[in-house]
């Protein structure tokens, strides 16, 4: 299976995330990666050389690793952030729809991935990258929801402290025969 946590920035994915580098393959740090090797633009300053390039990586990755392995990110991350651009007019429509397209196909396509949602449930750390705008945060949020919801994708939401979150992927990773 491929496991993807989606969220918001803040949400403690990467977090999660660590707690199973020692269980299986992880797929971490994708956009800070790129923002400092490819110097793309993210976050409220994001355009659409980045999206394209964050979106298209993420499919490649995904298409490509064999499983299981589980993400701090996925599509309907980079699909919520394009549609935030979009909104404050620093990506066109056209662009968003492009990966909407993509989005469904590649759904059509991966019958085999599980994805958890991370709501807000506390404050953002300041880690030097992420942005601390807190309307920003809450409208990336809004947009994950809006496109899991509707484009009828199940999902689990994980909630509580870093050990019930982890303690529900697991039993969801056992219930499939990932890990033990």
């Amino acid at each position: 299976m491929k496991y993807i946590i989606t969220g918001a920035q803040g949400t403690g994915k990467s977090t999660i995330l660590h707690c199973f580098e020692d269980k299986m393959d992880v797929v971490t740090e994708v956009v800070r990666n790129l923002s400092k090797d490819k110097n793309i633009k993210v976050n409220e300053r994001g355009d659409e050389e980045g999206q394209d390039m964050i979106f298209n990586t993420y499919k490649e990755i995904f298409n490509n690793k064999k499983g299981p392995f589980i993400s701090d990110r996925g599509l309907t991350d980079v699909m919520s952030y394009t549609c935030y651009l979009m909104r404050t007019g620093k990506v066109s429509e056209e662009f968003l729809q492009k990966q909407v397209n993509e989005f469904i196909d590649f759904q059509d396509n991966n019958k085999d991935i599980v994805y958890f949602y991370t709501p807000i449930e506390f404050d953002v750390v300041d880690d030097g990258f992420r942005s601390l705008n807190e309307d920003f945060r809450k409208e990336i949020d809004k947009n994950i929801k809006d496109f899991l919801i509707g484009f009828n994708v199940d999902y689990i939401e994980v909630k509580g402290t870093v050990e019930e979150r982890v303690e529900t992927i697991e039993n969801v990773m056992r219930s499939y025969g990932d890990i033990e």
